[in-house]
Formats: C-alpha cells, structure tokens, sequence
C-alpha cells in the first residue's frame, strides 16, 4: 500500500483556490440575484398595470390604473404588495408547489416593496389625463382631420368674437337708456294720451314721395315688443318647450374641481397647453358628453358639454349660461347684416319715421333707427336659438336667404309663434357652436371639467359610487428589496401608459 501526503504548500494553496470558487459562486448567485430581481419589479408592475380600469378604457379609452379599488383613498401599500406578490412567482417559480424539485435555486429572497414615487391622473392641472386625452382623440381624428378642425375653428372663433365685439360696441343698453330719456322726456301728462305700444293713428311722411301719410293702424312698436321678450327670459323665449327642461342639479363639491385632491409624489409632469391639445380636449367632450340636442342623454346630469362651459351645478343654469353667449354671437352677426342691409335698413328706418313722429321728435329718427334695428337683431336671436336647440342649422354670418325674421312679425315671439324656425344648410348646428364656445375657453378650465364629467359619469351610469379620479394611477415607481445569501439588494423600476413617448 501506498501511502501520499501533501504539504502545507498545497493545502493554503487548494484553500485559497476553495475560497474563490465558493467566492465566485456567492458572486455569480449575487449577481444572479440581481438580474433576478430586475426582471420581477418589471413583471410586478406589468401584472399590477395589467388591471387598468375597464370603464375608463371601454367609454373613453383612457388608461388608468384605479388604486383605490373603487374607492377614494389610494391604497399604495395594497399595490405594493400585489407587484411583490407578481414579482414573486419570477424568483421563485415553483413557491406554492410542494415539490421541491420546483422551488427556485437562486436563493434570492425578497424582503419588502415600497412606493418611490407615482403620478396621478389629476397632477398639475390634470396634465396626465390631457396627454391621454389627446392620443385618444389624434387616434379616431387622424392629422389631416385634426388640422382641417383647427383652421376651422380658429377662423370660426374668430369671426364669432368680431361679431360679439361689433354687438358690445354698438353699446345697445346706452341706446336703449337713450330711447327712454328721450320717452320720458316726450310723453304728455295723461298717460292715457300716449300709448306706445300700440301707437294711434299719426300723419307720417313717406320716404318716397315726402307727403304724410296715416300710420298704419296694426302698427306695433317693436322696441317695446322686444322689451317685452327680454322680461320673459332667455329660457322662456329661446326654448322650444320649456316643460322638458331638465331639472337635475349636481354636488359640485365632490368633484375633482370641486374638492381637495390627493397629489402625486417625485414625479412631475407639465400639462399641454397648444393650440391642438385644446381643440383635441373640447373635442374629447363634444364626442363623449351629451348636450341639450342629444338623443341619448342617460342618467343623472344631461347637458354635460354646458356644465363644460357653464361650470354650474344645475343643468338650467348651464343651458342659461350658454344660450347667453350664444346670443350675443348671434346679436353681433343679426345686426351687422341690418347695418349693411338695404332692404332691411330702410324697413327700420320707415318704422323710426313712424316713432319719431309720434314722439314728437323727427330729428332723432337716427337714434331711434339704430334702436330698432338693435330690437330686430334681437328677435332674429331669439330665432336663431330656437332653430339651434331644434336641431337646426344657422350659419355665422346671415344673409337674406338664411333671415327668419320680419320687423312686423317681432310680436309673434311674445305668443310663442315663428316655431322652430327655418334651418339653413350651409349653417353650424348647436353642436358645433359648442366647439365654437369651447375653444374660446382656457385649457385649464376644458381639462377640470373634463375630468369632472369622467369622473361623475362613472360614478353614477356606471354604479361605482366611490370612485375618484384622483386615486388613478399613470405611472408608479417602486423599490423592490431583496437578499441573497445575507446580502442585501434593491432596484428601483418604474413603469406607467403610455412611457413610450
């Protein structure tokens, strides 16, 4: 038998070459452990963005992970433990099989999960939901419909805020304030003397010839006609049947405009403000909310895109407060077409030779012309609007073909006559007079009100009453800790809609 032996040599030598193997193979499974772990923060927070909430994408194609489960208050540390949860079948395929021939061998543990930062949908103004906005509606418009739109609407704004501003400088309430003075100063003592809403028989001379002739005896007066409407109110006269008007008013406080938020934490994000996110958002609430002229108009709140620009919390108020804006477009457009209309202007200027005289005073037949034609602008407004909210068409600058509205028919108003009115072809309907008003509005004020009617239409038609918009989630960022063989690891990984861009 032979016998061996080694010497000392070799022994420190084989245990310094032991000693790096074991090393190595600690180093390897460490760095294992790290590769491990990266892969099972991403799947985590895969699996965890994989529950993005169906409503919100099924109505508007917004994608939103809810993380207060339905209710107000976000629930971090329960969405923390489902990316861990997911994270922990990667590390460990076979965790819940009772083989171990299936439990991993990387030996990585992990240790805990928690929250470095997230961006909710409401942050800065929103700014999340706006960018969600707008790659949902560039996806349905397309680039060349979308630049089409806002030429359109830019010019159509344009022409609308002329109208509105030739209405306000033509100063109708100091004319009026005029037209009073000077009735004031012009009617007898008996009252039963001088009835000027239906003026007696006075001489008056022609414009043609210059010779007097009688007053016509079924003369009205229509700045007194006019005055008359306006005490009806704009609903009263503007509305085709004031009976079906919704009466349903709202909680503004708990809405996203309305009350505290929650905030976001580390992470920022800037909310679009150009000229084609603007257009893209009131284009997102035309297409996804009802108005006054919607066949369908569900539950709850009906005229949503008039919340939109009205910002109140009945559906009356909203309707009045758009029909008002309206009507001063219309008012500009009406009386600009009296201004330069021959045939108009001299039916009004007939009517202020008939005033003048009866009033004793012909040298302000100018003044009163100018008064006239303001009544008339005014009535043919209230038309237009009965055509609009008729589903009717009117366009921006009226011309003889699309004018409803005669001087002597101004009284019929009063009775609820003239109907619907007559719709034009080449108008705008009411609809789109509504992206007229939208884009005269500010980003800021468009994105709350979205995000309000979001909110509010999938609490009540879709029955969750709990939810908020402020516990949605755009992106979250996480630390995932681990340990391998005692040593202590963490990443951070971050994920989020549409990261891509």
């Amino acid at each position: 038998m032979k016998r061996g032996s080694i010497t000392l040599q070799l022994c420190l030598v084989l245990g310094i070459i032991l000693s790096l193997v074991l090393y190595s193979i600690r180093s390897v499974r460490i760095a294992e452990g790290r590769v491990l772990i990266s892969s099972a923060a991403e799947q985590g927070l895969y699996s965890l963005f994989a529950q993005y909430d169906r409503d919100l994408w099924e109505d508007y194609g917004l994608l939103f992970l809810d993380g207060g489960y339905s209710g107000r208050d976000l629930q971090l540390g329960a969405l923390c433990r489902e990316v861990e949860e997911a994270a922990g079948y990667i590390v460990d395929p076979g965790k819940e099989s009772i083989l171990a021939a299936e439990k991993g061998l990387s030996g990585l543990e992990l240790t805990g999960c928690e929250p470095t930062g997230y961006l909710l949908a409401t942050d800065n103004g929103g700014a999340a939901f706006q960018r969600q906005v707008s790659r949902v509606m560039k996806d349905t418009l397309g680039v060349r419909a979308l630049e089409t739109l806002k030429d359109q609407l830019t010019e159509q704004l344009d022409t609308a805020e002329q109208q509105a501003a030739y209405w306000e400088s033509a100063d109708p309430e100091g004319t009026m304030e005029e037209y009073e003075a000077l009735k004031k100063q012009t009617e007898p003592e008996e009252a039963e003397t001088a009835v000027l809403y239906r003026a007696p028989s006075v001489p008056v001379l022609t414009a043609e010839s210059g010779e007097e002739s009688p007053e016509p005896e079924d003369f009205e007066n229509p700045i007194e006609i006019a005055r008359s409407i306006r005490k009806l109110g704009l609903l009263s006269a503007a509305v085709p049947d004031v009976t079906k008007l919704s009466g349903f008013s709202l909680e503004q406080d708990a809405l996203v405009s309305g009350r505290a938020l929650q905030q976001g934490m580390g992470m920022v994000q800037n909310a679009e403000d150009g000229l084609v996110d603007k257009i893209l958002l009131l284009e997102f609430l035309v297409e996804n909310f009802p108005c006054y002229t919607s066949d369908e108009q569900g539950e709850g709140l009906k005229y949503q895109v008039e919340y939109a620009l009205g910002g109140k919390d009945s559906d009356i108020e909203n309707l009045k407060s758009v029909l008002t804006k309206l009507l001063l477009i219309r008012e500009g457009s009406n009386f600009l077409f009296l201004m330069t209309d021959s045939e108009k202007g001299a039916q009004a200027d007939q009517a202020a030779l008939i005033l003048s005289t009866v009033l004793l005073v012909p040298e302000m037949k100018d003044l009163i012309a100018v008064a006239l034609k303001l009544c008339w602008a005014y009535g043919e407004s209230i038309m237009d609007l009965k055509t609009l909210l008729s589903g009717g068409k009117i366009p921006l600058l009226k011309d003889k073909e699309s004018w409803q509205l005669s001087l002597g028919s101004l009284g019929t108003l009063l009775l609820g006559g003239q109907g619907e009115g007559k719709s034009s072809e080449k108008g705008l309907d009411y609809r789109w007079y509504l992206r007229i008003l939208l884009l005269a509005e500010n980003s800021g004020s468009l994105a709350d009100a979205a995000m309000d009617l979001t909110e509010y239409n999938i609490r009540v038609r879709r029955g969750r009453t709990g939810f908020s918009l402020d516990s949605c989630l755009d992106v979250l960022e996480i630390r995932l800790s681990g340990k391998v063989d005692g040593q202590e690891i963490s990443l951070v990984r971050s994920y989020g809609y549409d990261m891509e861009e």
